[in-house]
């Protein structure tokens, strides 16, 4: 639920209700403007509703003389007068914050004219901004499995919350409206396509609707709910449908999930009561939980008390730097001389972990440990690139305690997670540096 006024009867209760809740005044909908759109609004023909606001409505339209879509933000003249706003003011600061600021949509015209609704005729004050292909925010989080949702979807989509928010702190503004509905997720062009650096470079989120915007926060004094906390509510609802999307989920999603969580919880309580993070800060502890998984040498090892254990044969790779001693690196000259080796000792002796700091994951955290910037010409120094699979795993599939079951040929299955390890080493590979790898 959100604050909504009506569309015929304006007035300054911001009181939440549901869009087919009735006005207790005239008994229309508020949703009759989108059930009941005009057909035409001066030069432009309606195509689509998109959207309610507190104020008004958006349609998306086609400009005849250009064969252009635009979104046209409509809002009856009455309302203005009762708010005591001004529309042209509005409109120049819309442009003014618009201006190069991707997470703001753009403005192009303003203009007033008589609307003709499926219930009568309104003056109305009509701005004209970019056309955003995509759903609302309000659509995505209500049907997540139709609008495509993902993990890296909603981390993109948190991102730019917290950069709507912050490009507008940085011109001294604030939205003061912005629920779900005023929020589109725009899906890019591949041309449109977004920088390497950011979860989905394919999506964007966009504010629209700055009716309400002023160079304070007018909402949270117990009417309307303030930009601060209208996202931690969009966050909890990401985190939400991300635990809802499947019955299976992945670590991607349930790290996503708790990171939303966790900085929806942030953001609860009063501006004033503490010291809120910087959208920088947001993005790193986002990017933190998609690392865990992208890149998971990352992660650190932890032993939590005295008689924690490690089983070489399960321990990640990169991690074996932070056990295994090797002074002067004496081992390791010794395991890279050429020619074939043979390994004998007692069980527990370190045969795996001498194997295992051979890999390319340990030699790129062991080389990064050891201080060294150029980790890249240190590894291309090795002249080796060690991969690594456990015969353990490749003999043992889950079914096998099943003696119907036939064991699928080791060879075949060694050749698949020799592929798949080549896979996890060149991705480390691009980030430690994204040149060193030909292609995309």
């Amino acid at each position: 639920m959100r604050s909504l006024g009506c569309f015929w009867c304006p007035g300054k209760d911001y009181s939440e209700r549901e869009l087919g809740d009735p006005c207790p005044t005239c008994g229309r909908t508020y949703d009759s403007p989108l059930r009941n759109p005009p057909a035409v609004i001066a030069k432009y023909r309606v195509t689509a509703a998109v959207a309610r606001g507190f104020y008004g409505a958006t349609y998306r339209a086609e400009q005849t003389s250009l064969r252009r879509t635009v979104v046209l933000k409509v809002i009856p003249t009455a309302t203005y007068q009762t708010h005591g706003k001004s529309w042209d003011d509005e409109c120049y600061a819309h442009s003014e914050v618009a201006e190069n600021n991707p997470f703001i949509a753009d403005i192009t015209d303003q203009f007033d004219a008589n609307v003709e609704f499926g219930e009568g005729a309104l003056e109305c004050h009509v701005a004209v901004l970019a056309n955003l292909p995509g759903p609302t925010l309000e659509q995505v989080l209500a049907n997540p499995a139709v609008e495509g949702l993902t993990a890296r979807m909603a981390a993109q989509i948190a991102a730019d919350l917290f950069d709507i928010m912050g490009s507008l702190v940085a011109r001294r503004r604030f939205h003061n409206d912005l629920h779900a509905e005023n929020v589109i997720v725009r899906r890019l062009a591949p041309a449109e396509k977004r920088s390497a650096d950011v979860f989905d470079p394919m999506i964007l989120a966009v504010a629209i609707d700055l009716g309400s915007m002023s160079e304070e926060s007018r909402s949270g004094g117990g009417e309307r709910i303030n930009d601060q906390h209208q996202v931690a509510r969009h966050l909890a609802r990401l985190a939400d449908a991300l635990r809802t999307l499947s019955r299976t989920r992945t670590d991607t999603d349930f790290r996503i999930g708790e990171t939303l969580r966790g900085l929806a919880e942030h953001l609860t309580p009063a501006a004033g009561a503490q010291r809120l993070m910087s959208q920088d800060d947001a993005r790193a502890a986002l990017a933190g939980a998609m690392r865990t998984v992208d890149e998971p040498w990352h992660k650190p090892l932890t032993l939590r008390r005295i008689g924690d254990a490690q089983n070489a044969q399960v321990l990640e790779s990169w991690h074996v730097p932070e056990l295994w001693l090797d002074p002067e690196g004496r081992w390791f000259s010794r395991t890279t001389g050429r020619g074939p080796q043979v390994i004998t000792g007692m069980r527990g002796c370190g045969k795996t972990m001498l194997l295992r700091a051979l890999h390319f994951h340990a030699r790129a955290r062991k080389i990064v440990l050891d201080g060294h910037r150029d980790v890249v010409e240190q590894l291309r120094a090795d002249g080796f690139v060690g991969l690594f699979a456990s015969s353990q795993k490749l003999l043992n599939p889950r079914d096998a305690a099943n003696p119907r079951t036939t064991i699928p040929s080791p060879f075949e299955r060694l050749y698949i997670a020799y592929l798949r390890d080549a896979i996890q080493v060149l991705r480390h590979l691009r980030s430690l540096d994204d040149s060193a790898l030909n292609g995309p």
